[in-house]
């Protein structure tokens, strides 16, 4: 987002561009079931593209959702909001005392929104643990990636103990698909953004290197899974979703079939 600076002996005034299509998350919720793919494709090539020059500067912007993207008047994505980020060189500069902090690029501070945060954030293995905040940014990417897709969150939260969605897909390795399904190359994209491992969890420089991204346009989503497969069996009627119900994904319970169904509303925003 271009940025200027207006400053006389009393004031500074940052003036920044305008974005007069608003955030991204009052896009998503216009469609019914997920922004069409072409749309989606084109924003995340270029969500990914900031996040990668950002990560090449070394710079983790650790709070990456739908709210914290601008649209412009020509519908270009703008990341923004910066105050979370994780400036490793500033870090190493400020001398920490613990040496795995700035120096090796790593970070412990639980940062972030809710829905949005790595397992690793939210349920550090010790308190005070160590986290790579780049990767942590690509599992952001990958929950804002599902709700383009689909128009929903795929977990409350990355704890098994707190989401069933999220315990069912540690478990049987499924994400809660609806009708219309992915392509196959956006479904490999999201599983390497949502790898539970942020050690084998694909960087964004990896990430625009994704078959999806050079996919032609218009090309046909996935046929419908054989009856038995995982999918929300209690479908609403074709309109316009709320944010309500963009926000209800979080909990899923078997349904009938193996199906799963969505229940519970959560929080638009919940911060750690």
């Amino acid at each position: 987002m271009g940025l200027w600076e207006a400053t006389d002996s009393e004031h500074c005034v940052l003036l920044t561009e305008l974005c007069d299509q608003g955030e991204l998350f009052d896009t998503i919720v216009e469609y019914e079931a997920g922004l069409p793919a072409d749309m989606a494709r084109d924003f995340f090539f270029k969500i990914t593209s900031a996040l990668s020059h950002m990560h090449d500067k070394r710079v983790a912007h650790r709070d990456v959702k739908a709210e914290n993207v601008l649209l412009d008047s020509r519908g270009n994505p703008k990341l923004i909001d910066m105050g979370l980020a994780f400036i490793e060189h500033e870090m190493a500069a400020s001398g920490a005392s613990d040496p795995n902090v700035g120096r090796r690029g790593l970070a412990t501070t639980k940062v972030g929104s809710m829905m949005y945060a790595a397992p690793e954030v939210v349920h550090p293995r010790s308190e005070g643990a160590h986290y790579d905040p780049y990767a942590a940014d690509m599992w952001s990417l990958g929950v804002l990636l599902y709700c383009m897709l689909q128009g929903l969150f795929p977990f409350r939260i990355a704890i098994a103990e707190l989401c069933p969605a999220y315990a069912h897909y540690l478990e049987r390795g499924t994400l809660p698909w609806r009708a219309p399904f992915p392509a196959e190359a956006a479904e490999a994209a999201l599983r390497k953004l949502l790898c539970v491992s942020a050690d084998e969890r694909i960087t964004a420089r990896a990430a625009l290197a994704e078959a999806w991204l050079s996919a032609p346009s218009g090309a046909p989503a996935r046929p419908m899974p054989p009856a038995g497969a995982p999918v929300d069996a209690d479908l609403p009627p074709a309109r316009k979703r709320t944010v309500d119900e963009l926000e209800g994904a979080a909990v899923v319970a078997d349904g009938p079939d193996g199906c799963l169904l969505y229940t519970s509303p959560s929080p638009r925003d919940g911060l750690l």
